[in-house]
């Protein structure tokens, strides 16, 4: 399994499909950030994700995540997901990145997936976000 970038001009017309077919509105084009990437086995793409980053370079938040419905691999799938979450932690450790968010049902998969990768629930009633901090740096969520 590999991670590869995302090529909007020829990726985003499958991804759509893949927030369509579970149940969610694909976001619109125009307002996918530049970066995203991929997880593939072989030539099937498993999971995605697209990372917005504040200028400041001190947050950035992974969103769009999504899996590819017609893998039916729950362990390819959870790998590929992994894979994808692998990416962004280390590119934003390497970008000097403090804090990491994202917005997931924290009881749900993608939840689940991300606790068990140490991130941590952000308080609040309101909302399920979820920070991934690496190792050493102040968390903004307790």
């Amino acid at each position: 399994m590999k991670v590869r970038r995302i090529v909007l001009s020829e990726d985003y017309p499958i991804l759509k499909t893949w927030w369509e077919r579970r149940g969610s509105d694909a976001p619109p084009e125009t307002i996918l950030p530049e970066i995203g990437v991929v997880s593939e086995l072989g030539d099937q793409m498993i999971a995605c994700a697209f990372l917005y980053q504040d200028t400041g370079r001190k947050c950035a938040i992974v969103e769009w995540e999504a899996t590819n419905p017609d893998c039916h691999s729950l362990l390819a799938v959870m790998r590929g997901l992994n894979m994808v979450f692998d990416f962004w932690e280390t590119y934003c450790a390497g970008k000097g990145i403090s804090c990491v968010l994202s917005w997931v049902k924290s009881g749900r998969g993608d939840g689940r997936l991300l606790t068990r990768r140490g991130w941590v629930k952000c308080p609040g009633e309101r909302h399920e976000m979820m920070a991934y901090v690496p190792k050493g740096a102040q968390t903004p969520c307790r």
